[in-house]
């Protein structure tokens, strides 16, 4: 198993609108509209930009780093290498597209394997769920 490159880094912030606003001025970032999901017990909205970005607001709020997305060529032997390392996932999906997420060290990493470049929208969960895939 390898990591292939970073797809995605998403952060907390306390007001998502205005976060997207000030991401979208002072920096020129688009973001697709919101998403919003239960992720651990928490109602979180999110909205990813194209570039990799994620803003993700819960309730209750958290700021600062929140995840790292990074895109494996193989995810079913990454969980071997976790599950021997003794590291649960926190979600993993198998089908139609592979995610596996865990907490190392305080942070989230989703580690997704698909074809092809980065998703524009990742977690890859959040958007198998809005489709109902999930």
């Amino acid at each position: 198993m390898r990591a292939e490159q970073i797809d995605q880094v998403t952060i907390n912030v306390k007001n998502l609108e205005e976060s997207v606003k000030l991401f979208s001025e002072v920096l020129g970032i688009n973001f697709g509209d919101p998403i919003e999901a239960r992720v651990a017990g928490h109602d979180v909205r999110f909205a990813f930009s194209t570039m990799g970005i994620g803003l993700a607001q819960q309730d209750p709020p958290e700021e600062g780093f929140r995840a790292l997305g990074i895109k494996v060529d193989d995810v079913d032997e990454m969980k071997q290498q976790m599950d021997a390392r003794g590291h649960e996932p926190l979600s993993h999906i198998q089908a139609p597209l592979k995610e596996l997420q865990y907490m190392i060290g305080g942070v989230r990493f989703n580690f997704g394997e698909y074809p092809g470049a980065p998703l524009p929208n990742r977690p890859l969960s959040l958007l198998l769920e809005r489709e109902g895939i999930l």
